[in-house]
């Protein structure tokens, strides 16, 4: 049996989707966990509406995202939970409340990761978040799996700069996770303000960060530092090179990258 389960946010800027995912999240978990990296666009609002004393907002800094990637928010964010069980979820990530209640009658055993199902909607004339239930309904959309709901251990960490994974040990968890009932609803797509579009740009230049530099490739599927950039190449440089403009950063070291995808195998891209 399952005790106490935390929702492990992270978020910036995502007001817009909060309103939506975070009275729903509060339906059907323990206690909630925040990391927000800075939000000033009414995000705090939308926290002091919803949340209770059971639930934390903690401050983490923007910047070190760029420096450390996505693993490394989520691991601060874990150390304030006092669940024993926590379901890493996005901003603009909408659960099914009875299907996250129904994991409390789960019996782990010698588990301690499972999957859950990430439906990533695209976007369709005449819906959007205004119609929740009917874009989920009618919305044409693709899947994945994601080992998003692990055991709260010291020895549970989150490894990768990008598309980053659960470790248990010294191991990743994908060879040995579970799979639980639990569908998250991935809206990015309908977002109406620019997130989506910086978060396109953020993770480009996450991804040939750890292109240029491999010591930042560790515990990330290799896919992303192979076929994807390989198949991607030309738009990753753009996007990056726009994000580092914008955040006043050096853009990435272009003979680095080139020398890079030059040895990657050809048969990478197939």
């Amino acid at each position: 049996m399952i005790d106490k389960i935390a929702a492990l946010v992270l978020a910036y800027n995502e007001a817009e989707m909060l309103q939506h995912t975070l009275p729903v999240m509060k339906q059907c978990v323990d206690e909630i966990i925040i990391v927000d990296m800075g939000s000033d666009d009414g995000s705090f609002e939308i926290y002091e509406k919803f949340l209770t004393e059971a639930d934390r907002v903690v401050s983490y800094p923007r910047s070190n995202l760029f420096a450390f990637g996505f693993a490394h928010p989520r691991n601060y964010g874990t150390q304030f939970t006092r669940a024993n069980w926590v379901l890493a979820i996005d901003s603009d990530e909408l659960v099914e409340p009875d299907q996250v209640r129904a994991l409390r009658q789960l019996d782990p055993g010698a588990t301690r990761a499972f999957n859950v199902t990430r439906k990533n909607y695209q976007q369709a004339p005449g819906l959007g978040l205004h119609d929740l239930d009917q874009l989920i309904k009618t919305a044409p959309f693709t899947t994945e799996q994601h080992r998003r709901f692990h055991w709260n251990d010291p020895a549970m960490r989150w490894e990768g700069l990008i598309h980053e994974e659960i470790w248990d040990g010294g191991a990743s968890a994908y060879a040995t996770a579970g799979q639980v009932d639990v569908t998250l609803h991935h809206l990015n797509a309908y977002k109406t303000h620019g997130s989506a579009h910086e978060k396109q740009l953020l993770y480009s230049y996450i991804t040939l960060k750890a292109v240029a530099f491999p010591r930042f490739q560790y515990g990330t599927n290799d896919y992303w530092f192979t076929t994807f950039v390989q198949q991607n190449f030309a738009s990753l440089v753009e996007y990056a090179n726009a994000f580092s403009d914008a955040q006043g950063l050096p853009r990435l070291p272009m003979p680095l990258l080139t020398e890079a995808l030059d040895k990657l195998p050809a048969t990478a891209a197939s």
